[in-house]
């Protein structure tokens, strides 16, 4: 079995800017979709879901945010996507005040951005 083989696919949605407010039309939030490509997408859920909730999909969670199982066999979660040592508000490139971020356990496919955790 082969496992060198890869696919390219297109994406339909907008490129956007992580932590920059409005780099989205109004109706949509900036998502990591992958390692180093953004987009915009509407919200599959209202509210949208806030850090540390669980979650199924990466739209239910809220802007600049990120779906993420932290440990194997663990649900899923929202959490805050954080520029290293950024002292801006959560969702602006900060981590909430009980939370640090960490670029060294994932990859983002940007430099110095992390995931926010406890």
């Amino acid at each position: 079995m082969n496992t060198d083989s890869s696919f390219q696919a297109c994406t339909f949605s907008q490129g956007c800017d992580l932590f920059t407010p409005d780099s989205c039309p109004p109706d949509q939030n900036c998502y990591l979709e992958e390692a180093g490509v953004t987009g915009c997408y509407e919200p599959n859920v209202v509210p949208e879901l806030g850090d540390g909730d669980e979650c199924d999909a990466l739209n239910q969670c809220a802007d600049s945010m990120i779906c993420i199982q932290e440990m194997m066999g663990d649900p899923y979660h929202c959490r805050f996507l954080c520029m290293v040592n950024s002292t801006a508000a959560p969702g602006l490139g900060g981590c909430p005040a009980t939370e640090l971020c960490d670029a060294n356990s994932f990859d983002s496919g940007f430099a110095g951005v992390g995931l926010c955790l406890p």
